[in-house]
């Protein structure tokens, strides 16, 4: 009979443990749900989701920033071509008034040139015309 009551006392040893180890799972399984919702994890959380936010809106401000500049940048960009093309448009409408005076000009030397020889032509005539009519037209010859 002791051998019997050792082998129950070996069996119950042995379902103690079981059970042991059973509760002891049972307990850590408790206290990692009480971990997952307690009050210590949703602060946790929500001090998380906050710094969370706030990178989140802080990203949000300085990309709105970034754009805002960019912006600024195409529109000034835009405004400098705008420049360039009216400056160059500029220099070609000076360069063609420029090639118009110069053609004005030469017109006018030319002009005057020929103002010159019909000038110099008719001096010549008058002079002969008095020549022609003796000394006393001499007398009366005023410079031209």
């Amino acid at each position: 009979t002791d051998g019997g009551v050792a082998a129950a006392t070996e069996k119950l040893r042995s379902e103690l443990d079981v059970v042991k180890a059973r509760l002891s799972l049972a307990e850590d399984q408790l206290k990692a749900e009480r971990a997952a919702h307690s009050q210590q994890v949703a602060g946790a959380l929500r001090t998380e989701v906050l710094a969370l936010t706030e990178a989140l809106s802080k990203e949000r401000r300085e990309k709105q920033r970034e754009i805002t500049h960019l912006e600024q940048l195409v529109g000034q960009a835009r405004e400098d071509l705008r420049q360039v093309q009216t400056s160059s448009q500029d220099g070609s409408e000076l360069l063609q008034q420029a090639e118009q005076l110069r053609r004005q000009r030469d017109q006018a030397r030319g002009m005057a040139q020929c103002i010159a020889r019909q000038v110099s032509t008719l001096a010549e005539e008058l002079y002969r015309l008095r020549s022609a009519q003796g000394a006393p037209a001499q007398a009366s010859r005023q410079p031209i």
